[in-house]
């Protein structure tokens, strides 16, 4: 069976053994046992835990930017795009947190591991926002600005607000975190560029 065959056989029975029993609980010998391998053998394409969840998330991530573009798809004003990409991401994340059962902790820990893989899919997601906000220039919806500006601006509150409040959170687990609260402030915020975008006859 060739390598990338295997690697992907090895991440699907990953994502169901962390969904089972939760990241840290996880254990190399699980993930050999659900694959069907010896944990040797398991280490021949894997070093840790950490890497085998560094690469679940990368295949999350592929499929999360292919429903993202889904969800936005059919919506025709940029304003409502930009904030249904916002709430989706949101949403996506907490499906994430609850799927692999992370603790409050485990989020904090992995942030670093988790940043290097996002570093490529956000690219993706900024050329997203540029698009959207882009279009809105065009439709003279929104002021000439410097869109890659904007869209970074936008990421960047929408990631600092997430872990300012995990950083703060009495909650132990993940999946009790208030992500309603936290959309809330993200989308308040962002409608708050955004009306300093727009063009005065649309206001």
């Amino acid at each position: 069976m060739p390598v990338e065959e295997k690697k992907l056989r090895i991440l699907k029975a990953a994502q169901q053994v962390f969904a089972r029993f939760g990241y840290h609980k996880t254990t190399m010998d699980d993930i050999a046992e659900a694959t069907g391998l010896k944990k040797a053998s398991l280490y021949y394409y894997y070093t840790s835990k950490e890497e085998i969840f560094r690469d679940v998330i990368v295949a999350e991530s592929q499929e999360f930017l292919q429903k993202l573009q889904e969800a936005i798809t059919p919506l025709q004003h940029p304003r409502e795009k930009l904030f249904r990409y916002l709430t989706f991401r949101m949403e996506y994340f907490q499906q994430m947190v609850n799927l692999h059962r992370l603790t409050v902790q485990t989020v904090l820990e992995l942030k670093p591991l988790v940043e290097k893989v996002y570093r490529h899919y956000m690219q993706e997601e900024l050329r997203l926002l540029e698009g959207i906000l882009q279009e809105g220039i065009k439709a003279k919806l929104f002021k000439p600005c410097d869109t890659a500006k904007i869209a970074n601006g936008i990421l960047t509150l929408s990631e600092a607000i997430k872990f300012r409040e995990f950083h703060t959170t009495n909650a132990l687990s993940a999946t009790d975190v208030d992500y309603s609260k936290i959309t809330e402030e993200i989308l308040y915020l962002t409608g708050l560029i955004l009306d300093g975008l727009q063009c005065e006859k649309n206001e």
